[in-house]
């Protein structure tokens, strides 16, 4: 009978639309196809991560220009209270295409503020995180702002608790 094979066609086609669907969000090449992402944040973990609902999917996000030191060390902890300060509820997020996840298993983006102030480049020039990803597309530019940071003793890396 004709009526089985339209169902499973139809249900292999709801299938592949919804994997497509999903895959697609959480892999949008560059800003996304009207900019920069905007997600909602679940959840701050640390100086240089955090949890956020990106397309409706929970993802866990990592800065791609700064690293900041471990939440337990008590640099750390400033990290941690800086970012949550900054990031709020809502951040904005660009991908780079020499990046996608870290090592941790982290999607790697560019974290702007709301308002869209770089979240990175706020911690390094404050002296809370390390710029990394030297090579991405704003590496060197938040490389400079370290030096400048360094040299001028600034935050608990370079300067009160170094």
């Amino acid at each position: 009978m004709i009526v089985r094979p339209v169902w499973i066609l139809l249900a292999a086609l709801m299938v592949g639309w919804s994997v497509f669907t999903v895959f697609h969000a959480v892999t949008l090449a560059d800003d996304g196809p009207d900019g920069p992402i905007e997600a909602t944040v679940t959840r701050t973990i640390d100086g240089d991560s955090l949890d956020a609902r990106i397309f409706n999917n929970r993802t866990a996000v990592g800065y791609l220009g700064a690293e900041s030191p471990s939440a337990n060390q008590a640099c750390g902890q400033r990290a941690l209270a800086r970012n949550r300060e900054l990031v709020d509820s809502r951040v904005l997020l660009v991908q780079d295409p020499a990046y996608d996840l870290d090592e941790r298993g982290r999607r790697l983006f560019y974290a702007y503020t709301a308002d869209g102030r770089s979240i990175e480049e706020i911690l390094i020039r404050e002296g809370l995180a390390r710029a990394v990803r030297l090579d991405a597309s704003r590496g060197p530019e938040l490389a400079a702002f370290q030096a400048e940071a360094e040299s001028a003793g600034r935050g608990c890396l370079w300067g009160d608790g170094a």
